[in-house]
């Protein structure tokens, strides 16, 4: 695929390599650009190597939009000797969520790997970080970078991070090595595991290694890490408005939400990046539900504060997660980000 410059709202790539672009200006594989966070990409299985951009984002540019990166590839991009993000540039109140991604091998002036500025955030989840020259990251001030059960070559924000040579068996397509530290290391929650071998129960299927336990990096975990934002959804509506501050918040935000008149029904849920429910937040006419949190129910613009805590009342951890608001036909989403300090 040539260089890729995303030119609607919405867009899921899936099965794609984009190898060998390059771009004058900023993003050489892909280009996202939103208007105020308007522009949502979600890549699944793609692979992202040998391009080059003049400025930032050697393989992908991000700016003004939330991206999600599943079981991907991005490797031996670059930049021009002055600019940054030579894997990925995450810039301009943009928001990315990577699960079981290598970024391996590319280079920039600034982030090798990554670069995270103007008010940016992004998490990692069972990724590989490693081999990026001259640095791993860049991150600039006001932008958060937070990761959990990642291989990354220096020191990280975040649970269950090693720092270790994933020892790669290739330089083509990254397969672990027999000897891989990343075997079995990622997120041990079995909502992560690999996919099992229908001829060796209890082990992965390769290209995963080990056992079913999470393998860091493109090839572990099962890859069906969807958002919960698909072309399947109810369409977007404006007649109900649902906003919250702050965004991205460290342990509480509050929720700002309208109803409309004559609504027999209205439901706000939260959800993570895997499209599971986190919370239920507001069910009407569910009785039980009704007003939890001193959620009201009529005509008009409320509000509620969110713990940041899920239907048990445990903590969640950081990464993207997503407000969803129902009225009969009518749906609209939000997306928010969680840090952990």
């Amino acid at each position: 695929m040539e260089d890729c410059i995303v030119q609607i709202p919405s867009p899921t790539l899936t099965n794609v390599t984009i190898h060998n672009n390059r771009s004058n200006g900023s993003g050489g594989g892909i280009f996202c650009q939103g208007e105020q966070g308007d522009c949502d990409l979600y890549l699944k299985n793609v692979t992202i190597t040998g391009n080059e951009a003049y400025n930032w984002g050697g393989g992908i540019y991000s700016q003004y939009s939330d991206v999600v990166i599943v079981n991907s590839l991005i490797a031996d991009n670059k930049t021009s000797e002055y600019g940054g993000g030579g894997g990925i540039c995450c810039v301009v109140n943009s928001t990315m969520a990577l699960a079981n991604v290598t970024v391996t091998r590319n280079r920039a002036y600034l982030g090798g790997g990554i670069q995270v500025e103007y008010d940016s955030n992004m998490h990692l989840e069972n990724c590989i970080l490693w081999g990026n020259e001259p640095d791993e990251t860049f991150i600039a001030t006001g932008a958060y970078v937070s990761a959990n059960y990642c291989d990354i070559g220096e020191e990280a924000i975040g649970t269950g991070n090693i720092n270790s040579n994933p020892l790669f068996a290739d330089t083509l397509f990254y397969y672990l090595s027999e000897e891989s530290p990343c075997i079995d290391t990622g997120n041990p929650d079995t909502l992560y595991y690999d996919i099992e071998d229908p001829d060796n129960s209890g082990f992965a299927l390769y290209p995963a290694m080990g056992t079913l336990h999470n393998d860091m990096g493109t090839y572990g975990g099962h890859g069906n890490y969807e958002p919960v934002l698909s072309t399947d959804d109810p369409q977007i509506s404006h007649s109900i408005a649902i906003h919250n501050y702050p965004n991205p918040f460290t342990s509480s935000t509050v929720i700002h939400y309208t109803l409309p008149q004559n609504i027999r029904e209205a439901h706000i849920e939260i959800y993570n990046i895997k499209g599971q429910l986190v919370q239920t937040i507001l069910s009407f006419p569910n009785p039980s539900l009704s007003g939890r949190n001193g959620m009201k129910t009529g005509l008009g613009t409320h509000e509620v504060i969110w713990d940041g805590k899920d239907d048990k009342g445990k903590k969640i951890g950081a990464g993207m997660y997503f407000i969803y608001m129902k009225t009969g036909e009518n749906v609209n989403v939000r997306k928010i980000v969680k840090l952990n300090l």
